[in-house]
């Protein structure tokens, strides 16, 4: 029995440090939502990390289905967590892509992803 014990706490740190290593920012929710349809032209996309994110090598950008950029300022909020773009001009009917990256402030990874939205 006193042989295992060491093992099983071993065990234990090994499977707590390589969670810990594994924890990159990753895109937990977003407003509009990943594949939503927004009723009305959202003034701002709220995206929210499972990480705290570096606000200068954070950012996303917006395109419309033409592909075409749509101006948009970016800024941490939500303890850091929360990446914030303010659109420049109200958003037409149509369909968007947002394409997001996401560096954590812990451990210095890099994420990424992409998703759409809708707006009627």
């Amino acid at each position: 029995m006193k042989t295992i014990a060491p093992l099983a706490l071993g065990f234990a740190l090994a499977l707590a440090a390589s969670a810990q290593a594994q924890a990159h920012a990753q895109l937990v929710s977003a407003d509009p939502p990943v594949g939503g349809v927004a009723k009305a032209p959202p003034q701002n996309l709220d995206l929210l990390f499972s990480e705290k994110i570096s606000e200068k090598l954070s950012g996303a950008s917006l395109k419309d289905a033409g592909g075409k950029a749509i101006p948009a300022m970016a800024m941490t909020e939500k303890a850091g967590k929360g990446l914030m773009m303010m659109m420049q001009q109200p958003l037409k009917p149509g369909v968007y892509t947002v394409t997001w990256h996401a560096v954590a402030s812990d451990d210095g990874h890099r994420t990424e992803g992409t998703y759409s939205f809708t707006v009627n």
